[in-house]
């Protein structure tokens, strides 16, 4: 073999190598974008509000008390605080 030969084949090596990686690497990213364009947008609440009825059979209670009835009755689910509900206020 001439030297040019035994200088191409490294050099060629680290060309494929470079190559490789890069596809490796975009493949992950493909893959990574694609999970994030086909997930399903409709994975939190399905329905409207307006489209959900319910009945709810509570004589007297607070707020928290009725938000608590709800959620059990419906996939909705619902984020306060102490300081948000106060429980002598009666509904």
């Amino acid at each position: 073999m001439s030297k040019t030969t035994q200088n191409m084949i490294p050099s060629f090596y680290k060309t494929m190598i470079s190559f490789f990686k890069f596809a490796f690497f975009s493949a992950i990213l493909l893959s990574a974008s694609i999970n994030e364009v086909f997930a399903d947008s409709n994975s939190g609440q399905v329905k409207s509000i307006d489209e959900v009825y319910i009945k709810l059979d509570i004589r007297e209670g607070n707020l928290e008390v009725i938000l608590n009835a709800i959620e059990k009755k419906t996939d909705y689910s619902f984020f306060y605080t102490e300081n948000n509900i106060r429980d002598n206020e009666k509904i």
